[in-house]
């Protein structure tokens, strides 16, 4: 048997229509999504909502409210992404003169995610939360999980009350931001 060499315009040629082939069947069943990446099928969410709200109520009571600037549904997943997420948690405080009044914790971040059947919400990137009774709470991650009804993180946080600052890594706390418990605290006394 006699071996015959092929032209470096054949191999060339070659080489390029797999390259080609390549291409096409690896990008078959891929998407641009509106950012620009190619992302697969299962990544296309069912729903995109613009302006979207949601409420959730416990025994007729409204409990908290969820807007986005705009909402992604991925259904088998049981995942909305959210951009822009802002968050209002509504709790009664008793007072001896006023009686029973509504507070609101309000938080802002910039990216979030809501766990469709649990009801536990992701929120991250400069997520800062404040409560009607003075506190602020900054970080760049937060979750609030619904089944305890507690707010966590697992990174840097800063909490500002009107008469100290703690920092630390690591938090729990109630939504309404009365009972905090940080890891790793460092707390300044302001005068």
């Amino acid at each position: 048997m006699r071996w015959r060499s092929w032209p470096v315009s054949r191999i060339r040629c070659s080489l390029w229509a797999g390259i080609v082939i390549a291409c096409v069947f690896g990008s078959v069943g891929c998407r641009r999504s509106q950012g620009g990446r190619v992302t697969s099928p299962q990544a296309v969410p069912q729903q995109v909502i613009v302006n979207f709200t949601i409420r959730e109520t416990q025994q007729g009571k409204l409990l908290w409210t969820l807007t986005a600037q705009e909402a992604r549904v991925f259904e088998a997943q049981d995942i909305t992404d959210l951009d822009s997420p802002y968050w209002e948690y509504f709790h009664t405080s008793t007072d001896t003169v006023k009686g029973q009044t509504v507070q609101k914790t309000r938080l802002r971040g910039k990216q979030g995610k809501l766990h469709l059947k649990q009801h536990d919400l992701d929120i991250r990137g400069q997520v800062v939360v404040k409560s009607d009774n003075g506190s602020l709470l900054e970080t760049e991650e937060l979750q609030y999980l619904a089944g305890p009804q507690r707010i966590v993180s697992h990174v840097a946080v800063k909490l500002t009350r009107p008469d100290s600052i703690t920092t630390g890594i690591g938090l729990e706390a109630t939504p309404d931001l009365k009972l905090v418990t940080i890891q790793k605290e460092r707390v300044e006394v302001k005068r």
